[in-house]
């Protein structure tokens, strides 16, 4: 099978799950808009119009030419239940359905935001004639209902517990956790394979990834650092600079079946990540979606030795033994020790904070397409809305980036923007938020703790109002943890960290 046969097998099958991430939702449409169109009555005069307001809402779109829009082209967009799907742009079929301009229009808005591939870069490939490896990638991501990704992982860990696993079941658990940022313990499970089964013993082959870093504006950003995160951490075998025009080329070995997560960092910027699968030995060079970086909102200055601060908004609270420095929308609670080098020893001297307050017309998409881990349904895609997040980093004077851990997080306390659009229901996602559901999360939140996550929003039917998450930096994952609504306005309280040291660090 030829690795476009394999790419959209997995896309189209998949149906991968994307999460509410970050104040996250999907706006997609597209299904219901073409399902509603009736293909009946149509004359020849009637559909030549359709093709003609069908290419003229098409031409434009980044991504296609005049040419894809005649001989049809794939696009990868959300769906209106949050499923990520392809398919297959055929302007001649689809002039021949009884479509109104709003739709026509709206199909567009869709490609416009999609994942555009050329007509020959795929084709659809049956379930039957597809590895096993590749099946269980499309079991995992065809999530029929809540927890089913956590259902299989469960059953998979128990198989290990009571010790009546195969090879597969060894692959299969280790693919959770690589997709979970758990590298440690899939490599415990290959190397068991290795030594139980002699397979997955190494890496299968090596690849080149090579892309490009830019700015907002699109400017390149040279001599930033460019990392593995799933071959390596910190390892700086895996490690590269990007040269004067924002590229870089990166080799590391890998195996079949992996997901890498690629990571690029410098002073001054925000941390962006590209993602990508190896699906198959063919394909040795893996070309990465530009990895966009972000400047922060303002920069100051603590030394965790003389409790100091800049800043006149900014104090250290003596009582609280912690720094407190606010932005426009966020006011940060940093415990004077909580700041660690990457090792996790606690760092002492002069810290540079670089803050940021994105919205959602602001945030980089490098951090926006960032894959999540949801405690209700497990791993689940990637961020493709947000209601704006804030975001922050932590260097010693010499560059060297700083951490804070989730065993010892600091706090948080952010306006959530955008409450109009949660209001008024802007983007036409579940119902509008109304003061009594504010008032019922405020309520909730009083009992202590931080109750309302993901979880809670399933289980009382309040998706309208966004979940929280946090990016660990570590392994490349936003996870959601819970939040305290502190009153009807969208004020929040919740934890912060850069890094989770409380996963898993052995085997069931």
């Amino acid at each position: 099978m030829n690795v476009g046969k394999a790419i959209v097998a997995i896309s189209v099958f998949a149906l991968l799950m994307v999460s509410l991430l970050f104040f996250a939702y999907t706006v997609w449409n597209s299904n219901r808009l073409l399902k509603s169109a009736g293909t009946e009555g149509l004359s020849e005069v009637q559909i030549a119009e359709n093709r003609d307001k069908l290419v003229n809402a098409l031409t434009g779109v980044a991504g296609v030419s005049a040419n894809d829009i005649y001989r049809g082209f794939w696009y990868r967009f959300v769906d209106e239940n949050g499923l990520e799907q392809v398919a297959f742009m055929d302007v001649n079929e689809l002039s021949r359905k009884d479509l109104t301009q709003w739709q026509i229009d709206n199909i567009a808005g869709i490609v416009r935001k999609s994942d555009i591939k050329q007509k020959d870069a795929l084709s659809v490939v049956n379930i039957s004639d597809m590895p096993d490896e590749y099946r269980f990638h499309n079991e995992l991501y065809k999530v029929e209902k809540d927890g089913s990704f956590l259902d299989i992982k469960s059953v998979l860990e128990q198989k290990i517990r009571d010790n009546k696993y195969g090879k597969d079941d060894l692959f299969r658990l280790g693919y959770i956790y690589e997709l979970e940022g758990k590298y440690d313990l899939r490599d415990e499970l290959y190397e068991k394979s290795c030594k139980e089964f002699g397979v997955r013993c190494g890496s299968d082959f090596t690849i080149v990834a090579r892309g490009r870093v830019i700015d907002l504006d699109g400017d390149p950003v040279a001599s930033a650092r460019v990392s593995v995160l799933s071959a390596s951490g910190d390892d700086e075998r895996y490690s590269v600079e990007t040269d004067e025009n924002g590229f870089y080329s990166i080799e590391f070995p890998v195996r079949k079946m992996e997901k890498i997560r690629i990571k690029a960092v410098k002073r001054n910027y925000s941390d962006g990540i590209a993602n990508s699968v190896v699906i198959t030995s063919g394909k040795k060079e893996h070309v990465m979606d530009d990895i966009v970086l972000a400047s922060p909102l303002k920069v100051v200055t603590l030394n965790t030795v003389s409790k100091t601060v800049s800043g006149s908004e900014n104090k250290y609270d003596s009582n609280k033994r912690a720094f407190i420095i606010k932005t426009p929308q966020s006011e940060y609670t940093i415990p004077d020790d909580s700041i660690v080098r990457y090792d996790g020893s606690v760092y002492e001297g002069a810290v540079d904070v670089y803050l940021y307050e994105f919205s959602r017309d602001t945030a980089p998409e490098s951090l926006l397409a960032v894959d999540t881990m949801d405690q209700v349904m497990g791993y689940a895609g990637d961020l493709m809305k947000s209601f704006g997040m804030p975001y922050i980093q932590f260097f010693a004077t010499d560059g060297e980036e700083l951490h804070v851990l989730r065993s010892k997080p600091m706090r948080i306390r952010y306006t959530i923007y955008h409450m109009d659009k949660l209001r008024n229901n802007e983007d036409g996602i579940y119902t509008a938020l109304t003061d009594e559901d504010m008032e019922m999360l405020v309520q909730d939140s009083s009992f202590g703790g931080y109750p309302i996550n993901r979880e809670y929003l399933i289980e009382n039917n309040m998706l309208q109002f966004p979940a929280f998450w946090v990016f660990d930096r570590s392994v490349g994952i936003w996870e959601n943890v819970g939040v305290n609504v502190l009153n009807t306005d969208g004020l929040i309280e919740s934890i912060f960290y850069t890094i989770n040291d409380m996963r898993e660090a052995s085997l069931p």
